[in-house]
């Protein structure tokens, strides 16, 4: 009986849907191809994660440095997806720390070192992150449906989370375009295209170009731990209110410590500036588990921010008006080092 032939009881799907008998006997896919190209998005994806840390800090936008803390965050989940995929097919070592190609090494050196916002959105969501979907796109429809739904499971996943990435990007850089008046750096944009085709794109299936183009701006980077804000932050340095003093004071209301609660939400924004330059001194001296940690928790405390951010916007109260200061994040990166700032961050943690 010829594939197209095969009828199932009462014609229910077969397969458990996965896909029709004619896909599943076609055998063209060998789990050393599944385990390769898994291995090259997660080197990509983990590389983005500490990219959008690097870029936390010293970015003055709020917008952007919330979204930087989520976009890490769905990054280091997605390599966390693969981590465990791969870790199903191989025995150890799984070899995941490798650089597949010295093309995508230097993509991610460069995006670090991207010469302006601008630059750095442009290059993440309209090159980078479209070159990852590609490849994802076609890793879920050449991977076998059957024999290995596990990884055409984890393609998927992360086509759907990279698709949030690729909608807030386009958005993103089409408003700063408007706002911002110095145009893009072409000539490193072009460095950032011509790093992803000499790879043979990020799954490697393109043709691979022998030309890799040299650093532009990745050899004179130097991280900035120093936090930024935006016009919108009056007083940064203004320390004046003590929020936990005023929230165990039983002389205020309910609705007082209601209204601080918002304010202490929204000025946690200065955790993600520290943990970011955490994150960032102690890529290569930590194991993957506890920068995804980090990670997680990163993007929690830039999510209370914008709770907090949310509140006072239902009850129409400008916060553009109140002194958000950033001296916590300021002086913990100035004068100590990731070992005790990581300190700090775990007895604040574990007093909670």
């Amino acid at each position: 009986m010829k594939a197209d032939q095969y009828r199932t009881l009462y014609d229910l799907p077969a397969l458990a849907g996965l896909c029709s008998m004619q896909r599943a006997v076609v055998a063209e896919w060998s789990l050393d191809e599944s385990v390769r190209r898994l291995k090259r998005l997660h080197y990509v994806l983990k590389g983005l994660a500490h990219a959008f840390s690097v870029k936390i800090c010293a970015e003055p936008i709020y917008e952007l440095k919330t979204a930087f803390s989520y976009h890490a965050y769905l990054c280091a989940e997605q390599v966390e997806t693969i981590r465990r995929r791969v870790s199903e097919m191989r025995e150890p070592p799984l070899g995941l720390e490798k650089i597949p190609h010295a093309g995508l090494q230097l993509l991610l050196d460069e995006l670090k070192a991207a010469p302006s916002t601008l630059d750095f959105v442009t290059a993440c969501y309209r090159h980078l992150v479209p070159a990852l979907m590609a490849a994802v796109a076609r890793l879920k429809a050449d991977a076998h449906p059957l024999a290995d739904a596990p990884t055409v499971r984890v393609a998927k996943l992360i086509e759907f989370e990279l698709q949030e990435l690729a909608e807030f990007g386009d958005a993103a850089v089409t408003c700063l375009q408007e706002a911002v008046e110095s145009p893009v750096d072409e000539a490193w944009l072009q460095c950032i295209e011509q790093c992803i085709s000499s790879a043979g794109g990020i799954d490697g299936l393109g043709q691979d170009n022998p030309s890799l183009p040299g650093p532009v701006r990745s050899q004179d980077f130097k991280y900035d731990s120093q936090p930024k804000r935006d016009e919108r932050f009056r007083d940064p340095f203004n320390a004046g209110v003590n929020p936990e003093a005023f929230l165990y004071d039983d002389q205020f209301s309910p609705q007082d410590k209601t209204l601080m609660m918002y304010y202490k939400r929204i000025r946690e924004l200065d955790v993600p500036e520290m943990m970011s330059s955490i994150l960032v001194d102690l890529w290569h001296e930590e194991p993957w588990g506890f920068h995804y940690e980090m990670l997680r928790q990163m993007w929690d405390e830039a999510r209370h921010a914008m709770m907090g951010e949310v509140g006072f916007v239902g009850i129409g109260l400008d916060w553009h008006q109140i002194p958000i200061n950033f001296t916590w994040s300021r002086n913990l990166n100035e004068q100590m080092d990731a070992r005790q700032r990581h300190g700090v961050l775990f007895f604040i943690e574990q007093g909670l």
